[in-house]
Parts: C-alpha cells; sequence; structure tokens
C-alpha cells in the first residue's frame, strides 16, 4: 500500500455489517482441485473503535500477501488447470475511505 493507505484484513466471508469491507478472496475455478484456508502475511494493525461508531477491522499498512494452496491429488493427470476467482477489497486513508473494489485473478497449475 502507498504510505498512508491500509486494506482490510481477509475474511471467509463478508458479515454484511455497514462500515469497513473485509478483504475476500472467492475462487469461481479450482480445476475440481481442494484448496486450504487463506492465510496472511505480516500483522494486522487493530485500533479501538470510535465510541458510537461502528467497529474497525483490523487493517495491513504497506505490503501484505495472501496464499491460499490448492491441494493437487497425487493422483491427478498431467496437464495444464486453471485457476480463477475475485479478490474484493476497501482500501482507506485514516480519514475517507474507497468505495469497496473487486479485481479478478486467473492462473494456470
Amino acid at each position: 500500500m502507498p504510505p498512508g493507505w491500509h486494506i482490510y484484513q481477509y475474511a471467509a466471508t463478508d458479515p454484511q455489517a455497514i462500515g469497513n469491507k473485509p478483504t475476500l478472496i472467492a475462487f469461481s475455478n479450482t480445476s475440481g482441485f481442494n484448496r486450504k484456508q487463506t492465510t496472511t502475511s505480516g500483522t494486522a494493525i487493530t485500533h479501538e473503535a470510535t465510541p458510537g461508531g461502528p467497529a474497525m477491522l483490523p487493517y495491513y499498512e504497506g505490503q501484505v500477501k495472501w496464499t491460499t494452496p490448492i491441494v493437487i491429488p497425487a493422483d491427478a493427470k498431467p496437464g495444464s488447470f486453471p485457476i480463477e476467482g475475485l479478490i474484493g477489497f476497501q482500501t482507506c486513508l485514516k480519514e475517507s475511505c474507497d468505495m469497496p473494489r473487486a479485481a479478478s485473478f486467473s492462473g494456470t497449475i
């Protein structure tokens, strides 16, 4: 993240609450392979919520990386297997936030 910006921690689902949005990763195609739990590099920063305001999600400044291992069975046939999905995220400054956004990703195993 550029200086002054932050992005919110990963969550398996969107709590649909009003306020800041967590980072979400959804796979639309894993070529039938299973995946393990997503992990995050680094340590999230936490702050107390403003009294009367919405709860503030933990966030990351600088560089952060999310990893979701894909499990390839020992008996998988050789070949190319597409992996596709979306990452939803919200970036913020201390005083304001961008609208939540999404970006598609794809690759081949």
